[in-house]
């Protein structure tokens, strides 16, 4: 298919520069085993946002989880594989 192609990449050196360059009402949405997460199963996903997955062993860092509009949690007590983690998410966001 070669989606790279057709899908955009950007490099950015450091998170502040990532969360400047977001595009306009855009909200950024952080997966991660928080206190302050939402489970999955009630969010309602935004019409425009961007997905944020940290690292299966350290998770996102609390400057990025400070930073995003929502966060949500995945069924489980125990850090996912990220691609499973991604696609989880995504189907959730198809059904709904």
């Amino acid at each position: 298919m070669q989606t790279h192609r057709h899908i955009p990449l950007y490099h950015y050196l450091t998170f502040e520069d990532f969360y400047n360059s977001m595009p306009y009402d855009c909200r950024l949405i952080g997966i991660e085993l928080d206190e302050k997460s939402e489970p999955i199963k009630t969010f309602t996903h935004p019409e425009r946002c961007i997905y944020l997955l940290g690292a299966e062993d350290n998770g996102l860092s609390k400057e990025v989880i400070n930073k995003c509009h929502s966060i949500i949690q995945l069924p489980g007590e125990y850090s996912m594989n990220v691609a499973v983690a991604g696609s989880i998410v995504m189907y959730d966001r198809f059904c709904k």
